[in-house]
């Protein structure tokens, strides 16, 4: 369907940068852009005398056909675009998401080794305080003993 349309338009002698250039202009507005494209080195269409206009009238049928199917290609294309666009947008997000899940995971894995680096910290000052305490225990001891003689 589509190269039967891209056929029909080249045919038509229609350039496909014109038309691109005109739905960028006119994204949405199907009349305004149809408006403004032509076929490269054609001039527009005006009426003349209401006598002699039928055979002008007929071409410019023709053309307004053409560009009509001109348009509705480009504007095809366009939303096509957009849509490759917002596919993408969406795997950003996905990966964005994932990257941070990760980065998420690399911390929490960083935060555990911390804590046990703590606690194993804490369990050896605990021990250190036990020995002080012993140690303080057996000097009041001996200085007991001392003056008790």
């Amino acid at each position: 369907m589509r190269a039967e349309r891209e056929a029909f338009i080249l045919q038509a002698g229609v350039d496909f940068r014109i038309l691109r250039a005109i739905a960028i202009e006119h994204p949405f507005d199907a009349d305004a852009a149809i408006l403004d494209v032509q076929s490269p080195g054609t001039p527009p269409v005006q009426a003349e005398n209401p006598i002699f206009s039928h055979g002008i009238g007929h071409q410019h049928d023709e053309r307004s056909e053409v560009q009509e199917k001109a348009v509705d290609i480009v504007q095809e294309e366009a939303s096509r675009g957009a849509l490759d666009i917002m596919v993408k947008v969406e795997e950003l997000k996905q990966m964005l998401a994932h990257a941070k899940e990760a980065n998420d995971m690399v911390h929490a894995g960083e935060v555990f080794g911390e804590k046990a680096i703590l606690a194993t910290e804490a369990r050896e000052l605990q021990s250190r305080l036990l020995n002080l305490s012993d140690e303080r225990d057996k000097s009041l001891a001996i200085l007991n003993e001392v003056d008790s003689t």
